[in-house]
């Protein structure tokens, strides 16, 4: 369904530039502004780096406040349930200890026949008095708990995302777009709508996107001026 769905947006999107060029709107190039890689990048993922990570932390006190009680809830409820199935393992093991004690104290006796494997592994897999159904109740329980846990953290990531990008917008609605810092000129409506979701998306990503995006640039120019040096 997935795979449909990104095909109709592929096939969609050429047929959007085939009536655009047909019609004779299809914008002219664009140039770049000169010192882009020195003075222009650099100061422009600052800037963004700088609005992310505040951003960033915001979304995170707010989310916080919305799933914080429930996730500690749900950690909770996680602890004290694990300390339960930990208790009754523990009684298990010390009951199964005394009993496997007192086997092996009748056979040197010679109240029972001697132990064989056979009558170990009945001992052992005995699980001490503690019925199975209760150990197999609790870890069920868990299951479900910790299962519980995944989904409220699931979803305070999707509202944190959600909460990111909507601010995202409304900063780069405001003004702060990545490709009209790029580009010369006036730019038609239609590029600043895609300037501004696209800004949106780079500032929604946080610090660890635009962290990327630096070191992508970095290493590129560093490989670009070891070139220009080899080649002098």
């Amino acid at each position: 369904m997935k795979q449909k769905s990104a095909q109709y947006v592929l096939l969609a999107s050429i047929l959007f530039l085939g009536v655009v060029w047909l019609a004779g709107q299809m914008p002219s190039p664009l140039a770049f502004k000169p010192k882009l890689a020195t003075e222009i990048v650099p100061s422009l993922l600052t800037g963004l780096f700088v609005i992310a990570a505040v951003s960033e932390r915001a979304i995170a006190v707010l989310n916080d406040i919305w799933f914080g009680e429930s996730r500690e809830n749900q950690q909770e409820l996680i602890r004290a349930k694990g300390k339960e199935l930990e208790a009754v393992l523990s009684s298990s093991r010390a009951t199964l200890d005394m009993r496997s004690k007192i086997a092996v104290e009748a056979a040197r006796a010679g109240s029972i026949p001697p132990l064989t494997a056979e009558s170990i592994a009945a001992i052992t897999s005995s699980n001490a008095g503690v019925p199975a159904t209760r150990i197999a109740a609790i870890c069920a329980d868990l299951a479900v708990q910790n299962q519980t846990l995944v989904t409220v953290d699931a979803k305070a990531d999707r509202t944190r995302l959600s909460l990111a990008f909507v601010a995202s917008l409304l900063v780069a609605v405001v003004g702060v777009r990545v490709l009209d810092s790029l580009l010369e000129g006036t730019h038609p409506p239609f590029f600043q709508f895609v300037d501004i979701v696209l800004t949106a998306g780079v500032l929604a990503g946080g610090t660890t996107a635009i962290n990327a995006i630096s070191e992508l640039l970095g290493g590129y120019l560093n490989t670009s001026r070891k070139r220009a040096l080899e080649g002098g």
